[in-house]
């Protein structure tokens, strides 16, 4: 679905892929891609970036799912360096028998936050240390004017 001159877009749909017969070796190796393309009237399809997580990751998560959550996208291709953009998603990978978690419309504080974004293991992460050190300083005597 293109959504033409927008930089914060949209696109609430469900897609649905049933796999029957499918083992639990086979689950392990599969993976879910999610690509984010530009659609501009020059040059079309042109990847803006993209996040892979493992099926299985997925799978054993909490209520078979990851919920609303921030994904950091990159490019594969090695033309641009770092995160060149970020997606919100939720991906359900369900079995036989398991129920899917029905989440309210209403998102809470927390869902809002991106201090959780997802990364992809080929951006390097660097911790770094701010130090900082506050005075508080009381009834000192006034100094020579300038």
């Amino acid at each position: 679905v293109d959504q033409e001159k927008c930089l914060s877009c949209t696109w609430d749909q469900v897609l649905v892929w049933e796999f029957k017969g499918l083992r639990a070796e086979q689950l392990n190796s599969m993976k879910v891609t999610l690509g984010v393309y530009d659609a501009n009237s020059i040059t079309r399809n042109v990847l803006i970036g993209l996040y892979q997580m493992d099926l299985s990751y997925v799978y054993y998560n909490e209520n078979h799912e990851v919920h609303r959550q921030w994904l950091a996208l990159s490019d594969i291709t090695d033309k641009h360096e770092g995160i060149q953009g970020y997606l919100r998603a939720s991906v359900v990978c369900l079995g036989p028998n398991d129920e899917q978690k029905i989440h309210s419309d209403e998102p809470d504080e927390e869902e809002d936050s991106m201090l959780c974004v997802l990364m992809p293991p080929q951006i390097d992460q660097k911790g770094k240390l701010l130090k900082v050190r506050v005075y508080d300083v009381n009834d000192l005597p006034e100094m020579d004017k300038v």
